[in-house]
């Protein structure tokens, strides 16, 4: 399908909001907005959302984008947004639960079952770690709990596909976000018979794999009426959030990295050929990349819980009256290493590098001269440390990065310096803070023939800005990383001991 003309909306179903931008056909954001919901919970370590406040945020946003850009003629739709996750629809496409998300943490318990039924070799099946919040697992936990829900489901999709069957009423997904399911064989591309069956899961359930940046269908009349566009438009699935904020960060090839801050943070290092870690300390999954798209096949990705979360939680805890970006001011006021301070970021658990969902936080070092100031800085050094550990274990020595892009729009340029100051490296920080609504939108011009993706072609985007790493406290954070991993090994097993014992 070619469009001659026109701009492309770009829909983001992120975690805490729905991000929505108009690309041109050059490559230039029009228009930007975004809207919020909820996320419940239930019970401890349930997360759910609403599925009707996804919409109603869609609706907000794409109004509220068009705005910017009245006299923008739509010519398509791209999607992506959040991975893992899992929605179930009945046979009438209708909800039989709240969306249970990526961070919900109530499959715990089937966890260890599956990994002991399906053996070590799963990581290299799947392209690595299974964790609490895949969709396999949170279906093996309905036929434990909710019996008589799974027996109604007739579909199930991941959040980005839900929003594709609302807009085109087709179920389809890519590559780069199906493998988020545990569901799928990474290497190959399609659902994986022998998950299936030990999951009890019907293949009719399942969506039909596309490739990136396929359209999956046109926009209905219900919901083009809805967002005030006209029906007909083409629908394009952008991928999964991750592998479309690398293609947005254009980090295509080994030669880059890219470092996305939010809720939780990612590490995402391109390379060309399938070789998943053995031990499944980190990911590797199809990258977003269409077919005939130059740059490498494949994503190592390492996926923290905790990265944004851990600072919103520190706000709360410490300074619920102020914004937040004063408390963030305040952590910039402390001293280098926080007066000897030092944070274990892991307050929901934590997948790469640990694989551990009773891992749990901790200050080590307090003392009664520590004060708000010096905690919120310690929680910002210690999610930069975590991001080292990770960055390091997944490229060790020579094989750095040359160039590292640090994305998202959960940080601030007090939260960007630390980090690079943590890292030693610099820090590229692209123009458009919202990267996987752009590289849906860079991705689905490619499919159109509106730009070709490549490197050297960043496709409108003016050169970000870069942050620069205080060379002076090198040796100092190589000496707090080293410290800050024996932390952690000397504290996992207490803090295991801890979640054994009830009143």
């Amino acid at each position: 399908m070619r469009v001659q003309s026109g701009a492309i909306l770009a829909i983001d179903l992120g975690t805490s909001a729905v991000k929505v931008l108009i690309v041109s056909t050059e490559g230039q954001i029009l228009g930007r907005s975004q809207a919020s919901y909820t996320t419940l919970h239930p019970r401890e370590g349930f997360d759910e959302q609403h599925i009707d406040d996804w919409w109603q945020a869609i609706v907000s946003a794409t109004s509220g984008v068009r705005r910017f850009a009245p006299n923008a003629a739509i010519g398509a739709i791209a999607i992506t947004g959040q991975m893992h996750g899992t929605v179930l629809l009945d046979r009438q496409g209708a909800p039989l639960h709240p969306a249970i998300i990526w961070s919900d943490r109530r499959t715990t318990e089937v966890l260890r079952d599956v990994e002991a039924q399906l053996g070590a070799d799963l990581p290299i099946l799947i392209g690595g770690p299974i964790g609490t919040g895949y969709q396999s697992l949170t279906l093996a936990w309905m036929q434990r709990h909710r019996p008589r829900i799974r027996e109604s489901i007739a579909h199930v999709l991941l959040p980005v596909d839900l929003v594709g069957f609302l807009l085109t009423g087709a179920m389809a997904t890519d590559p780069s976000n199906a493998v988020s399911t545990g569901l799928l064989n990474a290497s190959s591309g399609d659902w994986e018979g022998r998950l299936l069956d030990a999951f009890d899961i019907p293949r009719a359930w399942l969506p039909r794999i596309v490739a990136s940046g396929s359209s999956i269908g046109d926009l209905g009349g219900d919901s083009a009426a809805a967002l005030d566009l006209p029906a007909g438009i083409p629908v394009f699935h952008g991928g999964g959030d991750a592998p479309a904020a690398a293609i947005g960060g254009n980090v295509l090839t080994h030669a880059a990295a890219m470092i996305i801050f939010s809720t939780g943070a990612q590490v995402i290092r391109p390379i060309e050929t399938y070789a998943p870690e053995p031990e499944g300390r980190w990911h590797t999954w199809p990258s977003a990349l269409p077919p005939d798209a130059s740059g490498d096949r494949w994503l190592s990705v390492g996926a923290m819980l905790n990265a944004g979360r851990a600072i919103d939680w520190i706000h709360r805890a410490v300074a619920p009256g102020i914004p937040l970006a004063d408390l963030i001011a305040l952590a910039e006021s402390a001293p280098t290493g926080s007066s000897n301070l030092l944070f274990l970021p892991y307050l929901a658990g934590e997948r790469s590098p640990l694989l551990d969902p009773h891992a749990r936080g901790a200050f080590i070092g307090l003392s009664d001269s520590h004060e708000p100031h010096h905690l919120a800085r310690a929680v910002i050094e210690g999610i930069a440390l975590s991001v080292a550990d990770t960055l390091d274990r997944m490229a060790p020595g020579a094989d750095r990065p040359s160039h590292i892009v640090f994305g998202g729009g959960g940080s601030s340029p007090a939260v960007r310096q630390i980090v690079s100051n943590v890292l030693g490296a610099p820090l590229s920080i692209p123009p458009a803070q919202e990267c996987s609504a752009l590289g849906a939108a860079r991705t689905v011009a490619h499919s159109l023939g509106w730009t070709s993706l490549h490197e050297s072609q960043p496709w409108g985007q003016k050169p970000g800005t870069t942050v620069q790493p205080a060379l002076a406290d090198l040796a100092f954070h190589e000496e707090r990383l080293a410290i800050f991993r024996d932390a952690v090994a000397c504290t996992l097993p207490i803090v295991h001991r801890l979640q054994r014992i009830q009143p």
